[in-house]
């Protein structure tokens, strides 16, 4: 039995900036082109009506998709998006208030994990997921999915890939967070907060980041440490009243760059499992899903963002 990491509170704070995608923001082109399309082709399969369910919905990217797919061929689907993190449609809102009249017509289940949602059984046309599945407990999930699914209908999931350029990614970012544990810089964030070093020890220690992670960059150009370069540099130049009223924003930035770690961990945990077990997805033939379809997330500039699984319920197949 595999038993995958829940979502916790670095999840829901993620969501709660408004992110529509967990994509590296170098990636985000990407959902609006390649990865639009094959939720399109998913999406062609519905007739009028159809019920879509997006599970691990994050702030309801494929949701979206499918209500704007729904509009664009006057569809109506009936859409519904469930997650485990804490969601607000308001914040999501709030970041994209030019699609506030498609959020509004989903519905959203937050704070509800797939293994034991309560939801009516054999009513969904089609169960989406991108970036989610893969997280959660994989056979309870592939049990739930199959009750929720009406006969003939269809489950379609993009995942990551442990050889994916998005997995690269993480690997070279888990790197770069060791070496920011490294120099001391949350450390000290923590420790000025506290009162535990004053204004001129914190300012000092800063100065000796700011020059380590500069050299560290130097070798090999990073974003993440671009980013951090960036920000002690705006804090050197601070005066000392004015940081001392901030305190409180640098203990959130603090907080942000952990759940952020924590986040990267989930993924790169996650493409471990799927490495260690790279035919995982059995668990959904075995609840009685059939494998339609099965295909490598290529993008025009040829990364590899993850793989596409497409099944069906047919039980007389």
């Amino acid at each position: 039995m595999n038993n995958r990491k829940e979502k916790t509170n670095h999840w829901s704070e993620y969501w709660q900036n408004g992110q529509l995608t967990s994509l590296p923001q170098d990636f985000t082109e990407n959902y609006k082109g390649d990865i639009a399309k094959i939720w399109h082709a998913a999406f062609n399969g519905l007739t009028s009506n159809s019920k879509v369910l997006d599970i691990c919905t994050g702030n309801l990217a494929i949701a979206l998709l499918a209500s704007q797919f729904s509009e664009s061929k006057n569809l109506s689907f009936e859409i519904s998006a469930l997650d485990a993190a804490e969601i607000k449609k308001n914040r999501i809102i709030n970041s994209n208030p030019h699609l506030s009249q498609h959020i509004q017509n989903i519905t959203l289940l937050a704070g509800r994990k797939l293994e034991n949602v309560c939801l009516p059984a054999n009513h969904f046309d089609l169960i989406t997921s991108q970036y989610g599945v893969e997280y959660t407990h994989w056979q309870k999930a592939a049990r739930s999915i199959k009750s929720l699914l009406k006969t003939n209908g269809k489950f379609g999931m993009i995942c990551h890939a442990h050889s994916s350029k998005i997995m690269a990614t993480m690997k070279q970012e888990e790197q770069d967070y060791v070496f920011l544990f490294d120099t001391g810089f949350f450390n000290v964030i923590l420790q000025f907060e506290k009162d535990e070093i004053n204004y001129q020890q914190f300012m000092k220690q800063l100065l000796y980041i700011h020059d380590v992670i500069a050299n560290q960059n130097s070798k090999q150009a990073s974003k993440l440490l671009s980013t951090i370069y960036t920000i002690v540099g705006n804090i050197l130049k601070s005066e000392h009243e004015l940081l001392i009223q901030h305190k409180k924003q640098l203990l959130q930035l603090h907080w942000q760059y952990q759940s952020a770690f924590k986040r990267m961990q989930d993924v790169l945990n996650v493409g471990k499992a799927m490495q260690k077990e790279p035919m995982w997805y059995q668990v959904f033939l075995d609840v009685g899903l059939k494998l339609e379809r099965k295909q490598a997330v290529i993008t025009q500039s040829k990364t590899h963002l993850g793989d596409y699984y497409q099944f069906i319920n047919n039980p007389k197949a």
